[in-house]
């Protein structure tokens, strides 16, 4: 069986005003912050810049304890070479891929995963 884990990004956000800024902010955080999935998202360099507070019922793991680590850490290493191609292959012509695999929860057992990878650019102009 495996388990939903979403990986994506919030899309560029209307600025027209800064009330409207704050409302889509706070419902994006609303939303993020109250779902059962897993939401990441990752820098330039493949690594965890925000994940979600659901990490901690799925994986065991405090988002805190996360940040700033490898995208890849956590998976098992017969998936290791998959995922990092399904990462490294999302780009302007291909810019959402699903991926299922294993990841390692912190307790060290593995649970299947189903992921899907969405490239989204930031209003800052940076991908991530």
């Amino acid at each position: 069986m495996t388990r939903d884990f979403l990986t994506l990004c919030p899309g560029p956000i209307d600025v027209a005003s800064g009330a409207d800024l704050v409302t889509q902010a706070a419902l994006f955080r609303l939303i993020v912050e109250n779902t059962v999935e897993v939401i990441v998202r990752y820098d330039s360099n493949y690594r965890r810049v925000y994940i979600s507070p659901s990490s901690r019922e799925m994986l065991g793991y405090d988002p805190a304890e996360m940040l700033g680590k490898p995208a890849y850490e956590l998976n098992h290493p017969d998936d290791l070479e998959r995922a990092n191609r399904t990462l490294r292959g999302i780009g302007p012509g291909n810019p959402c891929s699903k991926l299922i695999f294993r990841l390692r929860r912190k307790d060290g057992v593995y649970i299947w995963l189903e992921t899907l990878y969405h490239r989204v650019a930031w209003v800052s102009g940076v991908n991530a």
